[in-house]
């Protein structure tokens, strides 16, 4: 019925997970429990790249600072989405934030690196 697409498609989506007014007894229950399928069929393979690609570092970054509680929790966020919808939902999972924190945070260091070279080398 669908499949992978680059850019993603619109899915609609209705059942328990997935509440919506009108329900559509034409294509009955559809909804997509995975947040990892969810992500790659409705946003496209591409975007899942990119996301899968920021978990990794991000998870390899907290690891590598010996950030153990939050290492554990990116662990169990990431193993809880293979059966929740909850991966990117801030709702449920307001440690995306802290994700978007560690990213930025790392361009910012660099920069700073980058121009304290500057300046010695001056």
């Amino acid at each position: 019925m669908y499949g992978f697409t680059l850019f993603g498609q619109s899915i609609k989506m209705q059942g328990n997970g997935y509440k919506i007014y009108d329900y559509d007894t034409k294509i009955g229950t559809t909804y997509i429990d995975s947040s990892y399928l969810q992500i790659i069929m409705i946003y496209g393979v591409i975007l899942f790249a990119i996301m899968l690609i920021a978990y990794t570092y991000i998870a390899r970054k907290v690891t590598l600072e010996k950030k153990l509680k939050l290492s554990i929790i990116i662990v169990l966020i990431a193993v809880s989405s293979i059966i929740n919808q909850y991966l990117i939902d801030i709702a449920y999972n307001p440690f995306v934030i802290i994700l978007g924190i560690y990213l930025l945070s790392n361009r910012n260091s660099s920069l700073q690196r980058s121009r304290k070279k500057r300046r010695v080398l001056q």
